[in-house]
């Protein structure tokens, strides 16, 4: 298996940490698991923004990759702009919104698709699972505020 597979792949422990972190009502160093989940699904958010970026000066000069750039630059911000939320629910749905909407812009890419398809394939699978555990985390989030009130 290619060494960017298996970091894709182990990169979704962490999600799971979070989500079982905060099902379970455990911190660590003080940190609850949806903050975890938040801090480190906004670092990831803005490394695939970071690959937008970097797919876009391969092809300088191309006026087409300047809105690879602009997306590049919203995704980052709207991972920045998730870490400063009071509300882990709506920090949770603006990272979901932006991994689908990211991944969204990738499929739309000239034969992004055809020229990548195990890497393309890979992302498919980790924003599948990745968009599920958000999920999972809201409603977990959900419930919790229903609980204790």
């Amino acid at each position: 298996m290619p060494t960017y597979k298996r970091l894709g792949y182990a990169g979704l422990l962490p999600f799971v940490a979070g989500v079982s972190l905060f099902a379970f009502d455990v911190k660590v160093f003080t940190l609850t698991g949806d903050t975890l989940f938040i801090l480190y699904s906004a670092v990831i958010l803005s490394f695939l923004a970071g690959t937008l970026w970097a797919n876009s000066l391969k092809n300088n000069g191309e006026a087409i990759y300047d809105r690879e750039l602009i997306t590049s630059n919203l995704i980052s911000l709207t991972a920045f702009v998730s870490l400063m939320m009071n509300s882990s629910l709506t920090a949770v749905t603006l990272l979901l919104v932006a991994y689908l909407l990211i991944f969204k812009h990738e499929a739309t890419l000239e034969n992004y698709a055809e020229i990548y398809p195990d890497y393309f394939s890979m992302r498919k699978r980790l924003t599948l699972v990745v968009s599920g555990l958000h999920l999972l985390l809201a409603a977990l989030i959900l419930f919790h505020g229903l609980a204790a009130s």
